[in-house]
């Protein structure tokens, strides 16, 4: 894709950037880029300028975070951005290092007619200076240059003391919003793409010597699943289900070996990485532990886009208050693990594999309200893999990762790309 208006040199550059080009060949890596700034400043408008050479004047705000992708070519390689768009509003700013955390490249935003939202934007760059990852590449990007009767030279001298790339441009005309993105892609290409740091590797399948490992057997599998060795292979993984069903703790089961028991509850989405071993290839787990609170409902799409795995997660001793619901729906947190099922067969990348799992099983038999048969006859109606699990002591915690992994070997999943299907579904 052409960038319109955007052929200019950087205005006010740190760096001397050669001109690289939108299109090429070259192999293809990914950068994880985040865009962070205060409301209305204008970052949604130069991601869209930047991916499809659009501008709206009255956009609305963004809620959470919005997910664009462009592929550029520079120095004889083709880098791909998934770029990050965060909500400018400070009610949102406790989600922000779940999205740059792992980046290798941001961009701050603010507006060049509005001083508070460049101290907002220092602000940002130290977060990230403390926080992210030590090799990211930080662009400073004075946007609404159009505005502007004279150049400003404060953002420039800023970046100057900081060691960042600096810009001002104009997400309205498109001045120097291309060469935001190719100041990125040529420092990563001249220097390497850092890679995310990665959570120790566990070898699944053997008896872990950590405090509260998951050693037990797999209850309630409906597969056989075998351990070994190989080629590293990215999964998204995605976690649903009800709010203190225990997605958070079945996570932290999985990675860490740890569990607590009053976990605080997850705002937006958390993230984790974990590998396992089987068959003959390492797969490596990229984890979005999503929010149940229903308030965070309409954020899910956006980290269930592009999975090629998910665990729905419903407590099995959770009553709903209504009595009026038949079994096995009485659960109430059972009924929203059939909605967010429901709604992946319908929405989600496919072909994606879905596990069901029933958390809390060491509960006492007497406080059940789905039966484990339950579970698992929905589960072999809507060809998901089932298990009862227990976040707190372990059991059964294996058996998902693994039921992932030859799962994804038995439908020949292309990790890394979307289907071109259309999601379906029986129910």
């Amino acid at each position: 894709m052409s960038e319109r208006g955007a052929s200019r040199s950087a205005t006010g550059s740190v760096r001397n950037i050669p001109a690289g080009s939108m299109s090429g060949g070259g192999k293809l890596q990914n950068v994880k880029l985040v865009l962070l700034g205060d409301q209305g400043v204008g970052k949604s408008s130069i991601a869209l300028r930047f991916v499809r050479g659009e501008f709206t004047e009255n956009s609305e705000a963004t809620i959470g975070a919005a997910f664009l992708t462009q592929t550029v070519s520079v120095s004889g390689q083709t880098i791909k951005f998934d770029i990050w768009d965060t909500a400018g509003q400070e009610r949102y700013h406790s989600l922000a290092p779940m999205y740059y955390r792992g980046a290798q490249a941001a961009v701050v935003v603010y507006d060049i007619t509005n001083k508070n939202t460049f101290e907002r934007a220092v602000k940002w760059i130290k977060e990230l200076k403390q926080q992210a990852n030590s090799q990211i590449v930080i662009v400073l990007a004075g946007n609404k240059a159009d505005m502007a009767a004279e150049k400003r030279t404060e953002g420039q001298s800023f970046a100057e003391e900081n060691n960042l790339i600096f810009t001002e441009a104009s997400a309205k005309t498109g001045m120097c919003v291309g060469d935001v993105f190719m100041a990125i892609a040529q420092t990563l290409a001249s220097h390497g793409i850092p890679r995310e740091q990665q959570d120790q590797n566990v070898k699944l399948g053997k008896d872990s010597k950590k405090k509260g490992g998951a050693s037990g057997s797999a209850k309630g599998s409906a597969r056989n699943i075998q351990v070994g060795d190989g080629k590293i292979q990215n999964v998204k993984l995605v976690l649903l289900g009800d709010m203190s069903v225990g997605k958070s703790s079945i996570a932290l089961r999985f990675v860490r070996g740890e569990y607590t028991e009053n976990a605080l509850a997850t705002i937006g989405a958390a993230f984790l990485t974990q590998k396992v071993n089987v068959s003959g290839q390492t797969i490596q787990f990229d984890i979005w532990d999503t929010a149940g609170q229903e308030r965070y409902y309409s954020l899910a799409p956006m980290y269930y886009r592009g999975a090629q795995a998910a665990v729905v997660v419903y407590d099995i001793t959770n009553m709903v208050s209504a009595p009026s619901i038949p079994q096995p729906c009485s659960n109430k947190t059972f009924t929203r693990a059939v909605k967010w099922i429901k709604e992946l067969k319908q929405q989600a990348n496919s072909p994606i594999v879905i596990v069901l799992v029933g958390n809390k099983a060491d509960m006492a038999a007497d406080k059940r309200t789905v039966s484990k048969e339950e579970g698992q006859s929905f589960a072999e109606e809507n060809n998901l893999i089932f298990t009862e699990a227990s976040a707190k002591t372990g059991m059964s915690q294996t058996l998902a990762s693994h039921g992932f992994s030859r799962e994804q070997q038995d439908q020949n999943v292309k990790l890394g790309k979307d289907s071109k299907k259309k999601g379906g579904g029986c129910c």
